[in-house]
């Protein structure tokens, strides 16, 4: 049942998406105007909303990227320092077992 729930919640996200994207790109066919000291320059409103969109979605897949890249940092430092403690302390093992 589990299973079911989240393939439906799945389909329901990616319907609410598709009508998102609908809603955005039907008749958006008008020009936006960019007025510089050197001239203007002219983008479509559908061009603007899709490299918002693409933009968005790279930086957030750059932003999950770097947090699992740190992770992996941290978790590599950590476990140099556990194999340093479990190091020192079977030396301090051994001293204790001479004296």
């Amino acid at each position: 049942m589990k299973k079911i729930a989240f393939w439906a919640k799945i389909v329901l996200s990616l319907l609410f998406l598709l009508a998102l994207l609908m809603l955005f790109f039907q008749n958006r066919d008008t020009a936006i105007v960019f007025n510089y000291l050197a001239g203007k320059g002219e983008i479509q409103l559908t061009t603007l909303l899709f490299l918002s969109f693409a933009l968005g979605a790279i930086f957030t897949l750059a932003q999950l990227f770097l947090t699992n890249v740190r992770k992996g940092y941290n978790k590599m430092i950590l476990e140099a320092r556990v194999k340093e403690l479990t190091d020192e302390n079977e030396r301090l093992e051994r001293e204790l077992n001479r004296l």
